[in-house]
């Protein structure tokens, strides 16, 4: 009983983690107590989830960048010459803060 609640405990912690990462919280990280057998994969884990956090704030850093060169490209009425290409920036933008919390 001592060794199921010693391996139950982590992987039930874990889940719930990893369900905040599956609904888009790539700010996440698993924490589990020193003895608990699980650490390493916790440790892991969390190794993956900074990779995946650094490389979704670039993509969003870069298309934030994208969008300030379109509208340096607009004209003085506002209206920029590649509309379509900044509307889509726009959504890409709109998808990434809504599907991730960075």
């Amino acid at each position: 009983l001592y060794i199921s609640h010693k391996i139950a405990g982590p992987l039930y912690r874990m889940e719930q983690d990893l369900k905040a990462v599956a609904s888009g919280d790539l700010t996440k990280r698993i924490h589990l107590r020193g003895k608990d057998q699980m650490g390493e994969l916790a440790t892991s884990m969390n190794s993956m989830l900074d990779s995946m956090h650094t490389n979704v704030a670039a993509i969003g850093q870069r298309m934030e960048q994208a969008i300030l060169d379109l509208e340096s490209m607009s004209d003085t009425n506002g209206n920029c010459s590649t509309e379509e290409t900044r509307k889509r920036l726009e959504r890409l933008r709109k998808d990434l803060t809504d599907r991730f919390l960075l």
